[in-house]
């Protein structure tokens, strides 16, 4: 049944043969056959890098890459709108091949580690509106000044007027930032006055309003309004308001509710800036 020659590839094929499988692809040797061993290296290679993309192109619809990699982190602050949403971000398709969208990442992440921390003194000034002439304060009595303040007497200055009430939760939020306007730029350009207005009766007690004053560490004079006259003067609807008046007795700047603290010191800085300008 088997050649006689002693041939050892006669036997292989005649074993393979009996075995009704199709004979295995001989060894070669020597020289081509070192090249033949080397297109079955690049052959398995190639079929590993094969199942390596089909692995990560499975995992990448799994895990569809984000629209917002690199994002800068976003303040949950109503006043950031739209912008802070598109912030260091960069939308990616959803077909993009993974290199892409590596590509995208590497990208937005030197970005976002190379921008600067914007500090308040790093916002640009703001171009502010002329919104008329600013209604004049009144209250009685008054606290932590020794007389009653008017716009008129404060003309020269600029003057944030601050209405709130102390049973307010949203008025208590901001108190502290007004309290730092105050301690950094309170003197020859600045001043801060609060107008308290009450909402309920409790808010309308001298007695409390002086213990939430001291127990909220407000510092700048403040009008008791418990008549409404300042408060309807300047047509309030909203607790807490700030405005900004200029050195020249114009209002300039109004923001209702929390929030907006860095606009609102750019705004502060930049009418500053204005009126020593014209000093």
């Amino acid at each position: 049944m088997f050649a006689s020659n002693g041939s050892t590839l006669t036997v292989v094929l005649a074993v393979a043969l009996l075995a009704g499988c199709a004979p295995a692809r001989p060894l070669a040797t020597g020289g081509p056959g070192r090249s033949s061993q080397a297109g079955d290296a690049a052959e398995t290679e190639r079929a590993v890098a094969t199942s390596e993309s089909a692995q990560v192109a499975k995992d990448a619809e799994a895990e569809p890459p984000s629209a917002t990699t690199g994002a800068a982190p976003v303040a949950a602050d109503a006043d950031a709108g739209p912008a802070a949403a598109t912030t260091g971000s960069a939308s990616v398709a959803a077909d993009e091949s993974p290199a892409a969208t590596d590509a995208v990442n590497r990208t937005e992440g030197a970005a976002s580690s190379t921008a600067p921390a914007q500090s308040p003194e790093a916002v640009p000034e703001a171009t502010l509106p002329d919104l008329g002439p600013a209604p004049e304060l009144a209250g009685d009595p008054w606290l932590n000044t020794a007389e009653p303040l008017d716009l008129a007497r404060l003309r020269g200055k600029v003057v944030l007027v601050e209405f709130w009430t102390f049973g307010c939760i949203n008025c208590r939020n901001v108190l502290p930032h007004v309290a730092g306007w105050h301690a950094r730029y309170a003197g020859d350009r600045f001043e801060v006055v609060g107008v308290h207005y009450p909402e309920f009766d409790y808010e309308r007690e001298l007695d409390n309003v002086r213990g939430a004053v001291a127990e909220l560490g407000v510092g700048y004079p403040v009008a008791v309004d418990n008549d409404g006259a300042t408060w309807g003067a300047w047509h309030q609807r909203y607790w807490p308001t700030l405005h900004l008046v200029d050195h020249r007795g114009r209002l300039r700047y109004t923001h209702i509710g929390e929030g907006g603290y860095a606009e609102t010191e750019a705004a502060i800085r930049a009418l500053i800036a204005d009126a020593e300008h014209d000093v």
